[in-house]
């Protein structure tokens, strides 16, 4: 199944051959933000290895922990580490070159609040670690 002609002209006019931001600032933050929230996923899934430690009962994610007993740990972990990274992909794309300034702050401030979130979520995971040690 291809694109058509119609659709081929309608993705050049909404998405940026390059940066659609003018400064090359705005793009080197959000490099920044995307590399901070990646690696904040990782992390997450990292911490959340050693805290679960072979036992489901500790995840609170109903969801995640049905995923975790059907697979297991380690393949729901890294699936849901690679679901993260493809979000915070998809949002520095969009966010470095969707046409319309609009789509691009939305998907700016979807990735600063995402980063955030992440770092806040990796925190309480450290803190779990630090408490069970």
């Amino acid at each position: 199944m291809g694109l058509s002609d119609v659709h081929r002209a309608q993705w050049r006019r909404e998405i940026a051959a390059q940066s659609a931001w003018r400064s090359d600032r705005a793009r080197r933050w959000l490099d920044h933000v995307g590399a901070v929230a990646a690696a904040a996923a990782v992390v997450d899934a990292v911490l959340t290895y050693l805290v679960l430690d072979g036992s489901v009962r500790l995840e609170r994610n109903p969801l995640v922990a049905a995923a975790m007993r059907a697979i297991g740990i380690g393949p729901t972990l890294t699936v849901g580490a690679l679901l993260r990274f493809g979000i915070v992909a998809a949002l520095v794309f969009l966010a470095t070159r969707a046409v319309r300034p609009a789509v691009r702050w939305f998907a700016t401030g979807a990735i600063v609040a995402v980063a955030l979130w992440w770092c806040a979520v990796v925190f309480a995971n450290a803190a779990t670690v630090a408490r069970l040690a």
